[in-house]
């Protein structure tokens, strides 16, 4: 399911913003010079983690404006601004974690384990091969016996 796209960098034109009773959402609301109003809906609180370092702090500075009734909702939006204040984190940041550390871990001692395998693998079949003393005319010589065919040239 494809994202929608944030509109970036809006605190320019920002008015104010506030939790909406009637279609449960986060309504951003714009002006610009021409005195033209628009709105920006957030239907998921997180989709607030992609907008820009100024528009987070646009958003913290300007606390949301809500009934009594719709408090628990739209402080949940709020909150979301606070923590992306507090933690510094936006759309313009690659903020560290210790999951990104623990996921390249992770993922290249998978890569080791699989190499360590391929080269036993390879190993094995060299041994197998030498205890055996299966040449590939031996090899062939069996694929064709497993599948009822007789070697070309009169060859046993």
């Amino acid at each position: 399911m494809p994202l929608k796209e944030i509109e970036p960098d809006f605190y320019k034109d920002f008015r104010g913003w506030a939790y909406d009773l009637k279609t449960c959402q986060a309504m951003i609301a714009l002006r610009d010079e021409k005195m033209v109003y628009r709105h920006i809906f957030l239907i998921d609180q997180m989709w607030l983690v992609n907008y820009s370092k100024k528009d987070i702090d646009c958003l913290f500075f300007n606390k949301i404006m809500y009934y009594p009734t719709d408090k628990e909702q739209a402080l949940q939006y709020q909150k979301v601004v606070n923590v992306c204040f507090e933690e510094d984190i936006n759309s313009g940041c690659y903020w560290e974690s210790s999951w990104r550390d623990l996921e390249c871990e992770e993922f290249l001692k998978e890569q080791r384990h699989n190499e360590r395998m391929d080269q036993k693998m390879a190993e094995a079949a060299k041994r197998a091969r030498w205890i055996l003393g299966m040449g590939s005319l031996t090899l062939i010589k069996l694929r064709l016996k497993a599948k009822n065919e007789k070697f070309p040239g009169g060859l046993k």
